[in-house]
């Protein structure tokens, strides 16, 4: 998931150099237009450029994406496994429960033993679930944050004043409501393919998360710098 607003120089910014210069020139007694021209002589700044990027389709070939959906798949594997250890044992504890045909104590013990496994296992499911979602919000957080960033390097090197998000891929919808919707969805509806700098911002991404994982260091801001070690949502 850092995002960076791309800075460009205006016209007022050149009009202000314009004037500091012209200052400068009639303190050392030269006239000004014959050392520097004006902003105004010198014309309109350049125009900026325009360009699309189909962030979702950086997001889909990202290769942190990749590994840590890959990951997140691990991890949903282990607890899926838990929970049928868990219930295992729940249901042993029934059957012993059943196998006791008094009121006693013991019956008595074993349904509280059957009641204590099955809340347990229903929090602990539930802390999961919750663990795995803060997890995956806050690493899509950052790698979104990553993109834009990189968006932004792309655009200020290629003097773009303007990126609009687009989509490469064509729409394939299941109905005509999902059509229409699709549709409305689509606020770019052609761009060339020599302003699309989708596979420019992947490349430079993909470069910065191999040599961060050749470093050894974590893809993303794993640990929390205040506390010093993981956070609580870590996998």
């Amino acid at each position: 998931m850092k995002a960076t607003r791309t800075h460009t120089a205006t016209l007022a910014a050149l009009v202000t150099l314009g004037m500091g210069v012209t200052r400068l020139a009639a303190r050392e007694g030269g006239p000004p237009s014959a050392k520097m021209p004006s902003a105004s002589a010198a014309g309109p700044a350049a125009p900026l450029g325009v360009a699309v990027c189909d962030v979702v389709h950086a997001f889909g070939q990202y290769q942190r994406a990749v590994d840590e959906t890959r990951k997140l798949d691990q991890v949903g594997k282990r607890l899926k496994q838990e929970a049928a250890k868990r219930q295992e044992a729940i249901e042993r504890a029934k059957v012993r429960l059943e196998g006791v045909k008094d009121d006693g104590k013991r019956r008595e013990a074993l349904a509280e033993e059957v009641k204590k496994l099955e809340t347990d296992c229903k929090a602990w499911l539930e802390r999961e679930k919750a663990r795995c979602l803060r997890y995956h919000h806050r690493l899509s957080g950052e790698m979104y944050e990553e993109v834009l960033a990189v968006i932004g390097q792309v655009a200020r090197e290629r003097g773009l004043g303007l990126v609009l998000q687009t989509r490469r891929k064509k729409i394939d919808s299941t109905d005509s409501a999902d059509l229409v919707r699709k549709i409305h969805a689509r606020t770019v509806l052609y761009a060339a393919p020599e302003i699309d700098i989708t596979d420019e911002v992947l490349r430079r991404l993909n470069s910065a998360y191999r040599k961060r994982k050749g470093t050894g260091r974590k893809p993303g801001p794993e640990h929390d710098p205040k506390r010093g070690k993981e956070r609580p949502d870590d996998l």
